[in-house]
Formats: C-alpha cells, structure tokens, sequence
C-alpha cells in the first residue's frame, strides 16, 4: 500500500523531505488508513479503499488534498491570485512542487 500511496501522491514535496507512511490500520471490513508524514509531524492521513483507490487529507484542517485517480487534484491547479508572502512554508513547498510536475508534464507532452 505505502508503494500505492507514493505513486497516487508523488507531487507531494514532503517525500523527498523524508516522509514516510507511519501505519496502516483497518477502519472497516474493506477500508484502511494510513498516516503519512514527517518523524516527528503526522501531515496527512489516507483513506484506503479494497480496490486501492484513496483520497488523502490534510492534517493541519483536515482539507482534502487529492484522490487517487483524479485528474483535477492539486498537482494540476494554480492559483495566481494568492499573495505568497501569505503563503505557509508547506503551501509554499507544495506549489513549487506543483510547477515543477507541471513543467515536466508539458515538456513530455512538447509543449
């Protein structure tokens, strides 16, 4: 499953900071969750279905960050309005990230 989570949720900035899946616990008879973060900082929690899908949540407001298999999750928008100064470390590093998977997706598909 952690191979699972890493693959739905690669544009995450945080795996390449370290983050690891901590524990995968079963919520119900097809269902499980798995905490996912830093040593000492869980930073988001997955909702894990029997068919492997999962939508991933945010710990700090409990926002939902993405689902497995969709295709207009936070990896693909922008926005340009936010004033970055207003920005928190991990927003900030998450958007980097988010233009740097954008970057690559349009250099493969020769934009």
């Amino acid at each position: 499953m952690e191979d699972r989570l890493r693959a739905d949720y690669g544009y995450l900035t945080a795996w390449a900071a370290g983050m690891a899946v901590y524990e995968i616990v079963p919520t119900g008879n097809d269902t499980w969750r798995a905490t996912l973060g830093m040593p000492k900082a869980i930073m988001y929690c997955a909702e894990i279905n029997a068919d492997a899908t999962s939508c991933l949540y945010s710990v700090a407001d409990n926002s939902k960050v993405g689902c497995s298999g969709e295709t207009d999750n936070q990896s693909t928008k922008t926005t340009t309005t936010t004033d970055l100064s207003s920005m928190t470390d991990e927003q900030l590093i998450q958007l980097i990230q988010q233009a740097a998977n954008q970057l690559q997706q349009n250099q493969q598909a020769g934009k």
